[in-house]
């Protein structure tokens, strides 16, 4: 039986671009896309494979036994990304941590979560400061056998840097930025450089990374 050949599409509006991406399809041979902004509307679409799945809310809690520490007093709210050669995911879900007396307890064991997917290469812990519900980096965990990271950090030793709102993790597989125009505008690219033999291992998918509005298509055949 021969292989499939067929196109999938999808439209990308998300203004906020924070959750715009869609799984199309996993083709055995990729043979090229159409990318098409709205009349007026600039926008910038990335074709990648799709990214890892987003990790599990930290298991997050006080130390125990207790100890004295420098995670400041009130709630701290805890999460994961995962971290691949191609770039890094969002958080997954979030763990509250209340530290109610620092000279008392003030340390938080954060156990780390499974990884099945190949493709991640470390683990960023995400952590904010005392009832300020804004993630900052903690700690890289770059040893994926580790089982558990102890927190003894104070507030301001965390990094100001916020998780992606994007996935990434996937293969780039194209990257298209496409001026406003009155008449809409449309890239394509067929078969050519792309060769009838480039593969994607996962689901495809296409994410607006700045405009308001664009249609992806991609074709090829399928597994």
């Amino acid at each position: 039986m021969s292989d499939e050949v067929g196109t999938c599409s999808l439209a990308l509006t998300n203004a906020d671009r924070a959750h715009a991406e869609q799984a199309v399809k996993t083709w055995h041979n990729l043979r090229g896309y159409s990318i098409e902004a709205s009349a007026g509307t600039a926008a910038t679409v990335h074709i990648r494979e799709l990214g890892v799945d987003l990790p599990v809310a930290p298991d997050a809690a006080l130390k125990d036994p207790k100890a004295a520490g420098n995670v400041e007093n009130g709630a701290h709210d805890y999460a994961f990304t995962f971290v691949t050669a191609n770039g890094e995911s969002p958080v997954g879900a979030l763990k509250v941590v209340t530290v109610a007396d620092k000279t008392d307890n003030g340390q938080v064991s954060v156990p780390m979560p499974e990884v099945t997917d190949e493709r991640v290469t470390s683990i960023w812990i995400y952590r904010s400061a005392a009832g300020a519900h804004v993630l900052k980096r903690l700690h890289q965990v770059t040893d994926l056998a580790t089982a558990s990271y102890l927190d003894n950090v104070a507030d301001g030793s965390l990094t100001n840097t916020q998780p992606p709102v994007t996935n990434e993790t996937g293969d780039l597989i194209r990257s298209v930025a496409l001026a406003a125009a009155s008449g809409g505008i449309n890239d394509v690219r067929n078969d050519g450089p792309w060769g009838a033999a480039l593969a994607c291992e996962h689901p495809l998918v296409a994410i607006l990374t700045a405009g308001t509005a664009a249609a992806a298509s991609v074709y090829g055949t399928s597994h």
